[in-house]
């Protein structure tokens, strides 16, 4: 089988070496440093546009969680999941949005992060079980 070099081209896999902690690294630990730098350039590549609607996405998403949660009865286990499911997205939404210029776009998105963020601490301590 051989490798086209066009398809190669688009992607530098090269890490640092002080990206990868301790002499003795796995190769799992490798290959994640390599695709999250992989995905760090994607997202820097994206526009302000692009990142406003990822933003919007997944309040979105996260909403339709919550939507769901409303109509059935939570076990601790499950309270446990959905909240941190919830505080990872508000922490993701977060993420996206700090990249973008001030505006009020950027506030309204990091309000509902936050308030996403007070929910799912919420779910996770029972206090809708």
């Amino acid at each position: 089988m051989k490798i086209e070099n066009k398809n190669l081209a688009f992607f530098n896999f090269t890490i640092k070496p002080e990206k990868v902690e301790g002499g003795d690294s796995s190769f799992a630990k490798y290959l994640k440093v390599a695709l999250s730098e992989l995905e760090t350039q994607e997202f820097l590549q994206k526009t302000q546009e692009e990142k406003t609607q990822m933003a919007f996405n997944k309040i979105e998403q996260t909403l339709g969680v919550l939507e769901s949660m409303v109509n059935s009865s939570l076990s601790s286990s499950k309270a446990e999941t959905i909240g941190d499911f919830l505080l990872s997205q508000a922490m993701e939404i977060d993420k996206i949005v700090s990249s973008l210029p001030e505006s009020y776009t950027k506030k309204f998105i990091k309000d509902w992060a936050f308030l996403l963020g007070v929910e799912a601490q919420k779910i996770k301590k029972g206090f809708y079980s």
